[in-house]
């Protein structure tokens, strides 16, 4: 049975593990992530999608102990949305403004959505 964690707080966590905000904030900056089960494996995202309220659904799997995590990821918010409205030059893709690293927004119809965290930036 898998672990589910909410953005909302740190509570009902097994001892001495990552608490959700940090372990979005390790994923966004692209670390390893040690499982936080406390079995020494790192993590790696199984499944990504999109929630109907625009946030994200990340299905974590330690590599070691195959124990599965669920974080849900906040929708994108009204500053990140208006930062991708400003059209870029031809040829250049809009970017995910979470990540650290330059991952390409995908286009789902008129949707613009991260592959990587599931978030969607325009309806």
């Amino acid at each position: 049975m898998p672990v589910e964690f909410d953005m909302t707080g740190g509570h009902d966590l097994p001892q001495g593990e990552i608490v959700p905000g940090a372990l979005l904030q390790s994923f966004y900056a692209g670390e390893q992530i040690v499982c936080p089960l406390g079995c020494g494996g790192h993590v790696h995202a199984v499944r990504v999608s999109t929630l109907d309220d625009g946030g994200g659904d990340l299905w974590f799997e330690c590599g070691c102990c195959a124990q599965r995590n669920r974080i849900l990821v906040p929708p994108a918010t009204a500053a990140e949305k208006s930062a991708l409205e400003i059209t870029p030059p031809p040829g250049v893709a809009p970017v995910c403004p979470r990540h650290a690293v330059r991952v390409t927004l995908r286009q789902n119809g008129r949707q613009l959505v991260c592959p990587e965290c599931g978030v969607r930036f325009r309806e």
